[in-house]
C-alpha cells in the first residue's frame, strides 16, 4: 500500500511552543524526501522517531502508519517556563519537566528571566539536558522550584518579571510594576514566604503606590 496522507499533530493551546507543525513536516520530508505515493513499507518509521527525539524543542514524538495508508506523526513540544542567563553570558530555557534546552530562533517566549550569579558545568546548551549534569551547586534546581510556585499562583505569575541571584546566593524578585526589589532569601519555607508576600501586596497595600514600599 502507498502512503496517501501525511498528518502532523500537536497539542492545541500550548504556551510558547518552540517548534511548529510546518517545521516538523519539513523535518520528516527532509528524511523521507517524499512520503505521499511512497510504499508504506519503505517509510523508515524508526528513523523518523529517532530524529524527532533528537530535536531539543521536542519533549516527545511518535510516528506510525495506518491501514488506511496514512503516515501519522504526533509531537509534544517542550513548554519553556523560565529563561536562564548565566554569568558567562549563556542563555537557555527550563521546560516544565526541569530540563534545560536551547533557545529556539523564531519562537520567542515572554517568560520570567533568572540572572545573576548563575554558573553551570557546560560551555553551551545545544540539546535537552537534565539539571543534574550541569547544575552542581543546585541553584538552577532551586530556581525551577521557585518558578513552579510562581506559575501556580495567578497573582505572583502576573506580578514577577525577573529573578536575580545575588552574591550571597540569595534570590531577589523584581515585579513588573514599581521599583521594588523583593529579597526572598533562600528557598527554605518557600510556600510560606510566597503566601506572606502575596498577602502583603493584597492586604497591606490596597490603594497605595507600590513605590511607597521601596
Amino acid at each position: 500500500m502507498q502512503c496517501s496522507e501525511f498528518i502532523v499533530r500537536m497539542p492545541g493551546m500550548m504556551a510558547y511552543p518552540q517548534i511548529s507543525v510546518p517545521e516538523v513536516e519539513k523535518t520528516v520530508l527532509g528524511l523521507e524526501d517524499s512520503v505521499i505515493g511512497k510504499p508504506l513499507r519503505q517509510i523508515d518509521i524508526r528513523q523518523i522517531k529517532n530524529h524527532l527525539a533528537e530535536i531539543p524543542a521536542i519533549l516527545a514524538a511518535d510516528a506510525y502508519t495506518t491501514v488506511n495508508g496514512s503516515l501519522q506523526v504526533n509531537v509534544v513540544p517542550r513548554t519553556p517556563v523560565l529563561r536562564i542567563e548565566t554569568m558567562a553570558g549563556l542563555s537557555f530555557y527550563l521546560d516544565e519537566t526541569g530540563s534545560a534546552f536551547p533557545l529556539s530562533s523564531g519562537h520567542p517566549a515572554h517568560l520570567v528571566v533568572a540572572s545573576g550569579h548563575i554558573r553551570i558545568n557546560a560551555q553551551k546548551i545545544d540539546s535537552a539536558v537534565d539539571l543534574e549534569s550541569i547544575d552542581p551547586s543546585g541553584v538552577i534546581g532551586e530556581l525551577f522550584r521557585l518558578i513552579r510556585y510562581i506559575r501556580q499562583d495567578e497573582f505572583l505569575g502576573n506580578m514577577i518579571e525577573q529573578i536575580y541571584v545575588n552574591e550571597s546566593m540569595e534570590y531577589e524578585m523584581i515585579p513588573k510594576i514599581g521599583k521594588q526589589v523583593i529579597l526572598l532569601g533562600n528557598t527554605h519555607n518557600l510556600a510560606e514566604k510566597l503566601e506572606n508576600l502575596e498577602a502583603f501586596y493584597l492586604l497591606a497595600m490596597p490603594g497605595k503606590s507600590w513605590e511607597a514600599y521601596n
